[in-house]
């Protein structure tokens, strides 16, 4: 990667931090309800129970995507900050 991409994906993970501190816990809420949903559902109700499973998986998924971003911007910011510390001359042994 190179240093402008490092760059970006900090600032992305930046605005997904933000952007995620508003959507999590209306994501919180919908799970929940959808929870309730599939605990209220007559078992015999398969095709409702399928539903609120895939549903519930899909708002995961969303929100592991999510997730991620902010997870890659955070090892990109350590990488710039790394990047960008003076080199003392010390060597490392390998």
């Amino acid at each position: 990667m190179t240093e402008e991409q490092l760059r970006e994906a900090q600032a992305k993970a930046i605005r997904m931090k933000d952007v995620s501190a508003e959507l999590f816990p209306i994501f919180e809420a919908v799970e929940k309800n959808y929870l309730e949903t599939l605990m209220r559902s007559d078992i015999e109700d398969g095709l409702l129970r399928e539903k609120v499973y895939h549903r519930v998986n899909a708002l995961r998924d969303v929100r592991r995507a999510m997730e991620m971003v902010i997870a890659q911007g955070s090892g990109a910011a350590a990488i710039i900050a790394k990047l960008s510390r003076p080199n003392t001359g010390r060597k490392v042994k390998a």
